[in-house]
């Protein structure tokens, strides 16, 4: 069993000797392996001070983060204007295949487009806002 998202999962297990049939169950935890959940990464975008610049609030406007190259994406909690839900949009800035060239990571930290290398991100040691999203990257962006 190979699973991505975090959660509770029940495993069963069913025998049959060709007359009757039993079966068992087991409930298993799931977490990222780096412990880190998206519901940290978003109270991180939150908390940083990210939506000073990345937030859109209630206006309409929020668009696909694909397809506003060069524009701040906006990290409010919101679906966009083509449907698209803030998991979705960050999806679009992580690469796991490369979790350390994710624009989630590499813009905040060294910079890009208008925006300088932020604060929060310049360290990249465990435990800070880099290492964190790295971790998450990492374990395969799990929505949760």
């Amino acid at each position: 069993m190979t699973v991505k998202v975090t959660g509770t999962y029940t495993v069963k297990l069913t025998v049959n000797n060709g007359i009757a049939s039993s079966f068992d169950q087991k409930g298993i935890a799931v977490s990222p392996s780096g412990n880190v959940t998206f519901s940290s990464i978003v109270s991180t975008l939150s908390s940083a001070g990210c939506l000073g610049c990345h937030g859109y609030g209630s206006l309409t406007g929020i668009y696909n983060t694909a397809s506003q190259i060069g524009v701040a994406p906006p990290w409010d909690s919101a679906n966009t204007a083509e449907g698209d839900t803030l998991y979705q949009r960050i999806r679009q800035r992580t690469d796991v295949a490369s979790p350390a060239s994710s624009l989630l990571l590499v813009c905040p930290h060294s910079g890009c487009g208008g925006m300088g290398a932020q604060a929060p991100f310049s360290a990249t040691t465990s435990g800070t806002d880099y290492d964190n999203f790295l971790k998450w990257i990492t374990d395969g962006a799990p929505p949760d």
